[in-house]
């Protein structure tokens, strides 16, 4: 059996070492990128959907703005009727002097 001496094996073990180092610093690398992207694209759905938010509620409000007009204009025309109603009622009733 032969021996293989101890400076060697040192400097292989030191290769090995190296090798790992750069291949764990790649890793983490790789890693750290993608997390920073995954939080960018977090960070502009945030922002979108904070933007989506204002503009349903925007339209909400314009919607009971529009239905609050509709109303409005339903009882000035009911109004109007009931006016036209009353008079026409008053045309048909009989005075004496």
């Amino acid at each position: 059996m032969q021996t293989i001496p101890l400076h060697i094996v040192k400097e292989l073990l030191s290769v090995q070492e190296s090798n790992m180092k750069s291949f764990f610093v790649a890793y983490m690398n790789s890693t750290n990128s993608r997390i920073d992207n995954l939080i960018k694209e977090v960070q502009d759905l945030k922002t979108s959907l904070e933007y989506t938010q204002a503009q349903v509620e925007d339209l909400k409000k314009l919607n009971c703005k529009e239905r609050l007009q509709n109303a409005q204009n339903n009882v000035c025309s009911l109004f109007d009727k009931v006016d036209d109603i009353e008079n026409r009622s008053r045309r048909n009733n009989l005075c004496f002097e």
